[in-house]
């Protein structure tokens, strides 16, 4: 196993890619930290790694606010004494619409979720792994912020920052003479979970070029 008597942390845990990497850490020997917005979808993922054997911890969160964050982070150390590894998975879409159509709360819903919300889960996830001498961050990307997507500005602008934010965070803690090990992006395509999107349902291409749908359990995780 890889990650034995390690802890690991999954916002958006409680369904779809963020299920699927609580239970692969599960499979690898972790301590999971099950994070999500939906309390009861957190808490039905970590009974299934409880009843295999696992130890599991749930946590309703909601990723926008720091002070719910700040607690998440508390409540993993707490539970098992350190933090190894994070996924940052939480994200929102901000509804679907042509950009020049885009209502502000959608803009700012998927900004708060999307990006702040990382950003907000590194700022407190950091200095737990510094302290302890080291750890990694996977933040969950989206193909969405590389190449845009078609209907879904918001949410492809966010993901784009997660890729730059992502990309500064070992050069923050250089500067700042602290020991730092790793913190990655990964950006996923589509998955079977993916929020419905009414032209990407008809006529997938025109959102955004891509392979094909992908199953949230089959994803590189590695």
């Amino acid at each position: 196993m890889l990650l034995q008597d390690k802890v690991a942390l999954v916002t958006g845990g409680g369904a779809g890619i963020g299920e699927a990497t609580a239970l692969m850490f599960h499979r690898e020997g972790a301590a999971v930290v099950v994070a999500d917005i939906n309390g009861e979808a957190a808490a039905a993922v970590a009974q299934r790694i409880n009843a295999d054997g696992g130890r599991a911890l749930a946590v309703a969160v909601n990723v926008a606010e720091e002070g719910q964050v700040a607690a998440m982070v508390q409540r993993a150390v707490d539970a098992f004494g350190r933090l190894d590894c994070a996924s940052n998975n939480a994200a929102a879409s901000g509804g679907f619409a042509p950009l020049q159509d885009v209502e502000n709360k959608n803009w700012q819903r998927a900004q708060d979720v999307t990006l702040k919300g990382v950003w907000l889960c590194m700022k407190y996830q950091i200095p737990v792994m510094l302290q302890q001498g080291g750890g990694a961050i996977v933040n969950i990307a989206s193909l969405s912020g590389i190449r845009g997507e078609a209907l879904q500005s918001p949410y492809s602008a966010a993901k784009g920052g997660v890729i730059a934010l992502t990309k500064t965070a070992p050069a923050s803690t250089t500067c700042a003479s602290m020991p730092w090990r790793r913190g990655v992006s990964v950006p996923p395509g589509w998955s079977t979970i993916s929020t419905a999107c009414p032209v990407r349902a008809k006529r997938p291409r025109v959102c955004m070029p891509c392979a094909g749908w992908a199953n949230p359990g089959r994803l590189p995780m590695r």
